[in-house]
């Protein structure tokens, strides 16, 4: 078993129902390895959360001796801008703008309304007000299937 996949079932014993792993990340760079764990929640996940695992997986990972070389430990929620990447990341954030790059090289901004085993639903955004614009047809909703995905991100408004 490679040693994300040891990790990633060791994180997931810790975690309790509505918490979940997104991502475990090794990178070892001349000596400079890095570990790096992302959790969520389908309401989010504090801070405390994150330090609880991260010192119970430090006494597990130095039990185990799984890293032979000096390391920097990090567990913390994907961070602002960070694509999605599990249904349940989507489903947490329905009601949020998200904007889609496809694989089909379509990008698409919109509110998420729903989310299916195999596709989401965004609705289109209201458009700003400009006097001197003719009023025109509103966008439809698009369905968008996760496998035409290539990146999603929820996106910030400071309105």
């Amino acid at each position: 078993m490679e040693l994300q996949e040891k990790i990633a079932e060791y994180v997931q014993s810790l975690l309790e129902e509505g918490f979940f792993l997104v991502d475990v990340l090794y990178q070892d760079k001349g000596g400079r390895a890095r570990l790096s764990v992302l959790l969520d929640g389908d309401k989010g996940i504090n801070i405390d959360r994150c330090a609880s695992v991260s010192r119970r997986l430090a006494a597990w990972l130095e039990e185990q001796d799984l890293i032979k070389t000096a390391y920097t430990l990090e567990v913390s929620s994907p961070g602002v801008g960070q694509p999605l990447k599990l249904v349940r990341q989507y489903k947490a954030n329905i009601g949020r703008t998200l904007k889609v790059d496809t694989t089909t090289g379509a990008t698409h901004k919109g509110k998420l309304e729903q989310v299916t085993d195999d596709a989401i639903l965004l609705a289109p955004l209201p458009t700003k007000k400009n006097k001197k614009a003719k009023a025109a047809e509103p966008e439809q909703p698009v369905l968008i299937p996760f496998v035409e995905i290539a990146k999603a991100v929820v996106e910030i408004s400071f309105d």
